[in-house]
């Protein structure tokens, strides 16, 4: 069953208050992925929605480089710059870095640079070793 959350105003002080209470459902992300800091990116998906179906269409995509793949979501915060927050979607690997370095490359030039748009540069796709 999916998992809805609500977020207020008042549980996060990034809403200015003319935003209204976002419910979302995360039942398509924890699917696909494994996520790092849940309450922080369900605060950030609460503020950008338009990254729900974005991250799904990502995850089918890097199934084709990636076989199997079970992806883990992180949540990120410049740490010079507190307000530059973003998603990377790290893919754990067992490819050696430079199979897996092709692969990731492949999927940059066949699709990820096409489609990168729809995340307003909010995520980053990245490959994790084991």
């Amino acid at each position: 069953m999916g998992k809805k959350s609500s977020i207020t105003p008042l549980e996060n002080p990034e809403f200015n208050g003319n935003n209204p209470a976002v419910n979302i459902d995360l039942t398509a992300i924890e699917k696909r992925f494994f996520l790092k800091e849940p309450e922080q990116i369900t605060k950030f998906l609460a503020l950008n929605p338009y990254l729900i179906p974005v991250l799904s269409e990502t995850a089918n995509i890097l199934d084709r480089y990636f076989p199997g793949g079970n992806y883990n979501l992180h949540w990120y915060v410049d740490p010079e710059i507190a307000a530059f927050k973003w998603l990377t979607i790290e893919i754990p690997t067992k490819y050696s870095p430079r199979e897996a370095s092709d692969r990731l490359n492949r999927f940059d030039d066949e699709w990820w640079i096409d489609n990168e748009y729809k995340t307003n540069g909010n995520v980053i796709v990245n490959v994790e070793f084991e």
